[in-house]
């Protein structure tokens, strides 16, 4: 059984996820949606798919296909100018105990389908995250201990399965202090790993991530001074 065409119009899609303290809640308006030479049997398989939806000023692109053979398949998602306050909740499972604030996020993520032989999927996240006007405060203190007008993260690769695990080989960081910069210090688990000179009063640089273990969980952080 195969469609040539399907088409969504107008539609809304609710994001939920109770696993993040807030949790994220989020509705996406203006759903339009297209999937071209949709097959439903013997195999799932979908050869183009095409949309677009609105939150809160923010647009969300979709693109993707999926395989006839294996149901494998992949879908990216580019967003623009999406409000940052409805998924604070993800950095602050991040930096733990920091509750975090922000203006926008913009980004580009790949989802990738990957059947495994138990008959089960595992799917893999990678991509690009951009957080504008962003601040990091302890729930105790009046002010953050970190602010920035523009934070980037590179993801490699973020793997859901039976085993998790999220791989990042670098750190893109940016910040401004009026009074002027002099270091950055890259710090994982708590220990100092890595140091940057810096001069001036904007910066816009790179840390490559030593001491990364593939599949291996750790909590890195970038200091300015």
């Amino acid at each position: 059984l195969a469609i040539e065409r399907v088409e969504a119009e107008n539609g809304a899609v609710q994001y939920l996820d109770e696993a993040v303290d807030p949790n994220v809640n989020s509705v996406f308006q203006d759903l339009h949606l297209a999937a071209k030479g949709v097959q439903l049997l013997p195999h799932f398989a979908v050869a183009d798919i095409d949309g677009q939806a609105e939150l809160q000023g923010g647009v969300l692109n979709i693109s993707g296909s999926f395989s006839d053979e294996s149901s494998a398949g992949q879908l990216v998602l580019a967003g623009d100018k999406l409000p940052f306050h409805p998924f604070r909740g993800y950095l602050n499972q991040v930096f733990e105990l920091a509750n975090s604030s922000g203006e926008r996020l913009d980004g580009k993520l790949r989802l990738t389908f990957i059947p495994e032989n138990n008959g089960e999927a595992r799917l893999e996240l990678s991509g690009t995250l951009v957080g504008y006007d962003m601040a990091l405060r302890f729930p105790a203190q009046k002010n953050p201990f970190l602010t920035t007008k523009r934070l980037g993260v590179e993801i490699t690769a973020i793997t859901f399965g039976s085993n998790p695990t999220i791989d990042i080989d670098q750190i893109n960081f940016t910040g401004a202090d009026p009074s002027g910069l002099s270091a950055a210090v890259l710090v994982r688990n708590g220990d100092v790993i890595g140091q940057m000179p810096l001069t001036g009063t904007n910066v816009n640089e790179t840390f490559a991530t030593p001491y990364y273990e593939p599949s291996q969980t750790d909590q890195f952080e970038v200091l300015l001074y």
